[in-house]
C-alpha cells in the first residue's frame, strides 16, 4: 500500500512535467517563433520519452504526442 502511494505520487508528478512541456511546445508554436518551438519540442520530446521509458505512459502515446507537435509545426511554418 505505501509503495503504491510512492509510485501513484512519482507518476503524476511525471506526468504534470509531460505536460507542462508539452503545452509550452505548443505555446510557442502558436507564438509563430520557429526556433522558440524547435527547441520546447526537443524538450517535449525528451520527456515524453523518459516518461514512457519508465511506464508513466504508454510508448506509443508519447510518439503520438511528439508526431502531432511536429505536424503542427510544419503547419505553422508553411502558413
Amino acid at each position: 500500500m505505501r509503495r503504491q502511494r510512492f509510485l501513484r505520487a512519482r507518476n503524476v508528478s511525471a506526468r504534470s512535467t509531460v505536460r507542462t512541456f508539452v503545452r509550452r511546445a505548443r505555446e510557442a508554436i502558436e507564438a509563430g517563433d520557429t526556433d522558440a518551438a524547435e527547441a520546447a519540442i526537443r524538450d517535449a520530446q525528451s520527456r515524453l520519452d523518459s516518461a514512457a521509458r519508465k511506464g508513466v505512459i504508454h510508448r506509443r502515446k508519447a510518439a503520438r504526442s511528439v508526431a502531432r507537435l511536429v505536424r503542427q509545426l510544419r503547419a505553422a511554418n508553411a502558413a
